[in-house]
């Protein structure tokens, strides 16, 4: 029988929002989600300081790699390699954000409803009606924009900070979505997600769920009215307690936490700001 022993997670960082990987991701991980399986970091550029910190603090592996890309685009190229390296032992995977996720309650059910299968959680958007997926798909050239418009029109968004599901599944749906990438030829904030959407959408009914939105309740997407918080913690408004917090939105976060980034980069999450990938 599976247990989270069998289980793991991957979560990237570099030195923008490190304080959020040690004093929100991991401090909550381990304490509040009380997680006992393995916890891989895959470290773009954290400071000395912290990442020899955060090995003394809590039960993990950090993998130092190369920023090639933005984290957002680069993670897809080496999350596969992780995955492969695993032990046999490990049959699933939650990849999620480690600059902007906290957790305040138990992640097993999440591994429990994704058993041979990919989980995402979607957002209250629809492509083609949507402001931001636009903006992004404006930048692809029109070939590719066609292809990815016809996949996805009509469908609801997935968001790409967490995603859940069997190793094997997820190894093959991350390598797809990297060699999209490249094959886009630029990168930009949030070009990871329209590739992501694409593949996803593509699996077979039988290798794919929905997941709730309290396993990625994506803040800035939800009205005040729709949470409450009461001593730090988040509850949908029915009083359910949220199960992953997401306080995505770089600069426009809804939720001040008790520490202060000593670094920080608002650009990269401009999604007119193009970067050309070398051949």
């Amino acid at each position: 029988m599976m247990n989270e022993k069998n289980t793991a997670i991957i979560t990237c960082i570099d030195q923008n929002y490190e304080e959020n990987l040690e004093f929100d991701f991991l401090e909550t991980l381990f304490n509040k989600a009380k997680y006992s399986g393995k916890v891989i970091v895959l470290d773009y550029g954290m400071s000395e300081v912290v990442s020899e910190r955060i090995r003394k603090k809590f039960p993990v592996l950090i993998y130092r790699l190369k920023k090639e890309l933005a984290v957002f685009a680069i993670r897809f190229k080496h999350i596969p390699q992780v995955l492969r390296t695993l032990d046999e032992e490990i049959k699933q995977v939650l990849v999620i954000d480690g600059g902007d996720v906290w957790f305040q309650q138990s992640l097993w059910p999440m591994f429990e409803l994704t058993e041979n299968k990919i989980g995402v959680i979607t957002e209250d958007r629809i492509v083609g009606e949507d402001d931001w997926t636009d903006r992004g798909m404006n930048n692809l050239s029109v070939e590719m924009r066609d292809q990815v418009m016809h996949e996805l029109k009509g469908r609801r968004v997935i968001n790409a900070g967490v995603v859940c599901g069997d190793r094997e599944k997820m190894e093959v749906l991350y390598r797809k979505v990297y060699n999209d990438i490249l094959a886009c030829g630029i990168e930009y904030f949030g070009v990871d997600q329209l590739f992501l959407n694409c593949e996803w959408y593509k699996l077979e009914e039988t290798e794919k769920t929905f997941l709730d939105n309290q396993y990625n309740y994506v803040v800035i997407s939800h009205d005040k009215e729709e949470y409450s918080i009461k001593d730090d913690i988040i509850y949908t408004k029915n009083g359910d307690m949220i199960t992953v917090v997401h306080n995505a939105g770089g600069n426009w976060r809804v939720i001040e936490r008790p520490f202060k980034n000593k670094y920080v980069n608002e650009q990269q999450y401009y999604i007119e700001n193009i970067n050309r990938i070398a051949n």
